[in-house]
């Protein structure tokens, strides 16, 4: 019956509970409580008692804390269920904190109230009055206090605009990525006479190569107000790609109305296949857009600043993406490898583009690497024209801006690079589009040399091995067996915890027939405590498969021709991608033929492999 009432709410107002996209705490706990007790309150799920239960004490509380301040029309706070019990909170203060911290109290006294099977409950209607960011109730006496559940009721952001479309960018990767989004919506807002909303979800604020922080240190107080709803709040909303809608729109069907339309970063040239739906001149409708979003004071200023700097009629600008490609997690992996422009080409494309007499600015996170090409050609660095005392997001900003004034750009497909060009107009190419594939392979071949940029001093030790690598895996067929195993040992011994290199070395020895040396390489990457030893390999997706995906059926042909270390590494793949019962008669075959093994690391292996294909036989 609570259901009912809160159903018949949200229909009649065009509401909808965000009770489960909050953080629930509690003050203490009982022998009575349960796991995850606070959080149960706001859990969506009916209760035949209580939700959660603290310990006997005094002015125990429960509270709830949201990502962002929310605009609450109801409160709705069903008791415990059992009587006598409900009584005991009766007693009750109410107290909403908004962003900052303050105080509003919203209920105290005396309230006998229930649960709405069986009674009554505690409705608090705040008409979306209160800007609230956490609430916390609390009894007021020494007692237990124990609820029911909780539920919060907004206005649904997409009903809330009645009878126009509502395009909306739900981003949650890197801010370029999240920036093209929220042109992408904002320009068909104005198409089509509807309105755009954003998120804003910091699942990147903690990392060091992300310029992602609050919104409120990005936007203008104004336009958070106006258009940010939190990515929980969006996820409860009936939305659709824009892929499945276009064809409401396409044929004047008013339905595409009543849903969100969810956009991507890609450009809407790509999202609309019809020509006759795309906005005519995009680019500039970008550039209006953007000019349209309303920044907080010190990104504005990182704005104006990149836009007062003294540039010549041909500019070229470099986007060097190194961060987390090279430094973190996805050097383990070569995905993300078509975002970089990478530092052996560099020297080449400068040659190029300074005999046409263009001026050129790099743009990279790695300005010591880039004092090579500073010092032998006097390009411009963009991080010797940003303050010191500029943050990551002012910084992240001045080089879009600035970049997005520079005649070309030569990028790889990273969100930074390609926003610039959409909000400037700008030329946008690749390397590989610049460079013929024997300028790229000279270009390699000497950046190892002694004068070159991947022997200076300037380049750090895990940008000489990305690079060797992105070379490598870029342009396979450029090397032989013979000289990618020496360079992948210079991978190794640069960058010794880095397993993926390790594989990428056993392939090549595999592939020379050397099966020992494969085995050898193949058991240090297993029996690795580095983060990225095999198992992880094998477990982690990015973004859609394992790293270890695309090289399991080679390992299994290695495992074919009797290596039981390649069999267990392409098993451990097919394992931890659910993908056992695509070949469970390969392995089961594959055992039998190995019963006589004597080697106890290779019987370890063994019996792993058949533990697992029993455990997966048996539930098929």
């Amino acid at each position: 019956m609570q259901k009912d009432l809160i159903k018949e709410l949200c229909l009649t107002q065009d509401l909808i509970d965000i009770a489960g996209t909050g953080t629930a705490s509690q003050s203490s706990t009982s022998k009575w409580s349960k796991e995850n007790d606070a959080q149960r309150a706001v859990s969506g799920k009916e209760f035949k008692d209580f939700a959660f239960h603290t310990d006997m004490e005094t002015n125990p509380w429960w509270q709830v804390e949201f990502e962002m301040p929310v605009a609450v029309e109801y409160i709705i706070i069903n008791n415990r269920k059992r009587s006598p019990f409900d009584e005991r909170a009766s007693e009750l203060s109410i107290v909403a904190y908004d962003n900052e911290d303050n105080e509003k109290l919203l209920h105290s006294g005396t309230m006998y109230f229930g649960s709405e099977d069986r009674g009554c409950p505690l409705i608090i209607p705040l008409k979306g009055n209160v800007s609230l960011k956490k609430l916390r109730i609390t009894l007021l006496k020494e007692d237990y206090l124990h609820l029911s559940n909780i539920s919060f009721l907004i206005s649904d952001p997409l009903r809330s605009f009645g009878d126009k479309p509502v395009f909306i960018a739900n981003r949650g990767d890197g801010l370029g990525e999240r920036l093209r989004a929220l042109l992408n919506s904002m320009v068909l807002a104005k198409e089509f006479d509807g309105h755009f909303i954003f998120s804003w979800p910091l699942s990147f604020s903690k990392s060091e190569f992300h310029a992602i922080d609050n919104p409120e240190n990005v936007f203008g107080r104004d336009f958070i107000d106006s258009y940010l709803v939190t990515r929980d709040v969006l996820n409860r909303c009936e939305i659709k790609d824009l892929r499945n809608t276009m064809d409401f729109i396409s044929c004047d069907n008013d339905d595409y109305k009543k849903i969100g339309i969810n956009l991507d970063q890609n450009s809407l040239k790509n999202q609309i296949k019809d020509k006759n739906l795309q906005p005519k001149n995009l680019i500039s409708e970008y550039k209006l857009a953007f000019e349209k979003i309303n920044f907080n004071e010190g990104v504005t200023e990182a704005i104006n600043l990149a836009k007062s700097v003294q540039l010549k009629d041909k500019v070229l600008g470099i986007h060097l993406r190194t961060g987390d490609i090279v430094y973190s997690d996805y050097r383990y992996m070569d995905r993300y490898y078509n975002k970089v422009v990478p530092f052996y080409t560099v020297e080449s494309l400068i040659t190029r583009y300074l005999e046409m007499g263009y001026d050129i600015v790099l743009f990279s996170l790695d300005s010591s690497a880039c004092r090579y090409f500073k010092d032998k050609y006097g390009v411009v660095i963009s991080n010797d024209l940003i303050p010191e005392e500029y943050d990551d997001i002012q910084r992240a900003f001045f080089d879009i801006v600035l970049m997005s004034r520079c005649t070309e750009i030569v990028g790889g497909l990273s969100g930074f690079a390609i926003l610039s060009s959409w909000i400037g107009g700008s030329k946008i190419s690749t390397y590989k589009k610049i460079l013929s594939e024997e300028e790229i392979k000279s270009s390699f071949t000497h950046s190892l040399s002694e004068n070159g940029v991947l022997s200076s001093g300037f380049i750090s030790p895990l940008l000489k091995s990305f690079s060797i690598a992105h070379y490598l895996q870029s342009f396979k067929d450029f090397s032989s067996i013979i000289e990618r195993i020496e360079l992948l040992k210079k991978c190794i011994e640069i960058d010794n915890g880095n397993n993926y290199y390790r594989l990428l070395l056993a392939l090549d020895y595999y592939k020379e027939k050397n099966f020992s040396a494969a085995d050898g390489i193949l058991l240090e990457a297993v029996n690795s405590t580095d983060k990225s030893n095999i198992k992880w390999l094998a477990k982690t997706k990015f973004p859609k498969i394992t790293i270890l995906s695309i090289y399991t059926l080679e390992l299994e042909k290695y495992a074919s021709q009797g290596s039981i270390v390649a069999a267990y590494v392409a098993f451990l793949s097919r394992y931890y991608y659910d993908e056992i019962d695509m070949n469970i008669a390969f392995y089961k075959d594959f055992i039998q033929k190995q019963h006589n093994n004597k080697n106890s690391i290779d019987t370890e292996f063994l019996k792993e492999i058949q533990e697992k294909v029993n455990l997966k036989a048996e539930n098929l």
